[in-house]
């Protein structure tokens, strides 16, 4: 498809490729990653999409993440326990008139390592 480089807050998150498999995005409304989305370090022998939902201070800082979010297809735990650790480590740009704590989604397709 056409590339494109969908703004934060864009139903296909905001990594600069766009949505492609294998390339987390990142979704808060309002809201701009920091840097590259953590990527999750795994060994599992199955592929599958882990939504992670994300909540996140005014700070940015990511202070809960849970996996198994709305669009999440497989169940691997060792998948969904990467995704949360990686999820903990985005860091959002501050927003001083944020609501204290803001909810958004990272999504992790997970390929099969050969």
């Amino acid at each position: 498809g056409p590339s494109y480089n969908p703004q934060p807050g864009h139903a296909s998150g905001n990594n600069k490729e766009g949505n492609q498999s294998g390339q987390p995005n990142a979704k808060l409304a309002g809201r701009s990653l920091i840097g590259a989305i953590p990527s999750p370090t795994y060994q599992v022998t199955e592929s599958g999409k882990v939504v992670v939902k994300i909540k996140v201070d005014r700070n940015g800082t990511v202070v809960d993440a849970q996996p198994g979010d709305a669009g999440t297809n497989f169940t691997n735990k060792t998948a969904w326990e990467a995704a949360r650790k990686a999820a903990l480590k985005a860091q959002f740009t501050m927003k001083a008139d944020a609501p204290e704590f803001q909810y958004g989604t990272i999504t992790y397709i997970f390929n099969i390592t050969q």
